[in-house]
């Protein structure tokens, strides 16, 4: 809770819902063994677990504006309560709790990778896309949307990274706690669902920044208000959770489909 709350704090909305998402997951993964846990570490693991929860808070407590440090922090702590609670040895009992709260991490490298330059400018031919499909003219110049009454420029803010890396982390999420397969085919099929999650989030995002320019170039009251609640105001989470809400009940129809091969 206190690495939530730092992050409520210091960071952006969408690392604070990031952050929670993996804490809740990992949470997840463990639960069936909360009831029996009898922490047993080593004194190596002892010393080792509280030095990385010593470090993780210390530092978390000096986080005072926007780092992606913020990303690392709950695999550390993730790390040092599973020393605390039993010898290293026995890590594999913990690694799918493990595995995710590592999704934020390798979610900000990532973010790193991928232009938001090329992101915008898909952005925007997908808008226009959707904008000609229901009959309004609309044009694309660079990462600017042209439509009647107004021009909408799509920054980096409007490419969707953010609501990408958040999909990546869902889609991660749901393969850790509801696995459509087992073996060594759940780690293939967790990358193939890290893969595709995000088209949820681009379609969804197509959606918020089609709505932005008709915003722009309505003649609505207060349509500032109204743009900046879209842009950056949370309005973009309601859109993230649109993504997510479309992709989970496609994920558990596939997982139904593959159940019902199994048995049959």
């Amino acid at each position: 809770m206190a690495s939530i709350g730092r992050s409520w704090l210091t960071q952006a909305l969408d690392v604070t819902v990031m952050v929670a998402l993996v804490w809740g997951a990992a949470l997840c993964c463990v639960e069936d063994r909360l009831a029996t846990l009898r922490p047993r570490p080593n004194a190596v693991g002892f010393a080792l677990g509280v030095a990385m929860l010593s470090l993780a808070q210390w530092r978390q407590e000096r986080l005072i504006e926007p780092q992606r440090i913020m990303l690392l922090l709950p695999l550390l702590q993730g790390i040092g309560l599973m020393l605390l609670a039993s010898p290293l040895r026995l890590w594999g009992r913990w690694r799918d709790a493990l595995l995710a709260l590592a999704l934020p991490p390798l979610v900000g490298i990532l973010k790193e990778v991928i232009s938001e330059d090329a992101l915008s400018r898909v952005t925007s031919h997908l808008c226009q896309v959707l904008f000609l499909s229901l009959g309004v003219d609309a044009a694309v110049e660079g990462t600017s949307l042209i439509i009647p009454g107004g021009v909408l420029s799509v920054a980096s803010r409007c490419s969707g990274s953010e609501m990408i890396a958040q999909l990546v982390v869902v889609g991660g999420i749901f393969s850790l706690v509801f696995p459509l397969v087992s073996g060594r085919r759940r780690w293939l099929a967790m990358l193939i669902v890290m893969g595709i999650a995000p088209l949820f989030a681009v379609f969804a995002n197509t959606l918020r920044i089609s709505l932005l320019a008709v915003i722009n170039s309505s003649n609505w009251p207060q349509k500032e208000w109204w743009f900046d609640f879209f842009h950056a105001g949370g309005g973009d989470q309601l859109f993230s959770l649109l993504a997510i809400m479309l992709f989970a009940p496609v994920y558990f129809h596939v997982q139904d489909q593959l159940l019902a091969q199994k048995k049959s």
